[in-house]
């Protein structure tokens, strides 16, 4: 349990820095003060990003609306801790994050050098925002202004063939995240690596698990169950994250 505490800690320090992860730590009131970053992001940069929508505002397909999820925005601190720990050559890579919203994972992953970043959502709502949020943001530590949003459903979406970080919030349930588990090993198979990153990791590793596919390679445990995340990897990526971390 202690180890397990340090290990939290130790993310937070990384996350926000040592002061901030003491603060963060000591209540609930104070944690939500210190993550709630998104009206800052928006009233910095211009965009709309920081609402939380249900599933039945969202203006989702009939046909996707029992499987879809709310939005929520996801947070700045566990984006740029994310990329920061993936142990890639970032301008070989395309970011995909499957069920992008209103795109502010998007943004932040910008600020990264890769090759080029994708956001896939279901939502005509949510995504004409983030097409809106795309052209207003711009930040002197973004690095790649190769941004797109596409309206479709995940389960359609062509993955691409090419080395891939797919990040994920929670977008959809199993069902959804088992077909499109298929998609991207027919689509990568082991040519490229390929990063299956969960944020809130509270559901559906059975299915990964399942797929045969991923390994998983990182766990990273943060104070708050939200901020915590798991990584996965197919057989190429878990070959080069070994060799580049040794774990």
């Amino acid at each position: 349990m202690r180890n397990i505490a340090l290990h939290k800690f130790a993310t937070e320090v990384e996350m926000r820095g040592i002061f901030s992860a003491f603060a963060y730590s000591l209540s609930s009131a104070i944690r939500k003060f210190l993550v709630s970053k998104g009206p800052d992001f928006d009233r910095k940069y211009g965009t709309v990003t920081n609402d939380w929508v249900e599933v039945a505002d969202g203006e989702i397909p009939d046909e996707a609306f029992a499987t879809a999820v709310r939005y929520v925005p996801s947070k700045g601190e566990v984006i740029r801790h994310i990329c920061r720990k993936l142990p890639i050559r970032h301008e070989e890579f395309t970011f995909i994050d499957m069920g992008s919203g209103r795109g502010r994972a998007l943004l932040l992953a910008s600020d990264f050098p890769f090759k080029e970043i994708i956001g896939v959502e279901i939502s005509p709502q949510h995504h004409k925002i983030a097409e809106e949020n795309i052209a207003i943001y711009r930040s002197p530590r973004q690095q790649c202004l190769e941004i797109k949003s596409i309206c479709e459903n995940a389960l359609g979406y062509e993955i691409p063939k090419t080395q891939l970080v797919l990040y994920l919030y929670q977008p959809f349930n199993g069902n959804v995240l088992q077909g499109m588990l298929k998609n991207i090993e027919q689509a990568i198979g082991d040519k490229f690596e390929c990063y299956l990153c969960f944020t809130a990791p509270h559901h559906n590793q059975d299915v990964i698990r399942e797929s045969g596919y991923f390994h998983l390679v990182n766990h990273v445990q943060a104070f708050a169950s939200e901020d915590s995340w798991i990584l996965y990897a197919n057989a190429k990526g878990a070959d080069a994250w070994q060799s580049q971390t040794g774990k």
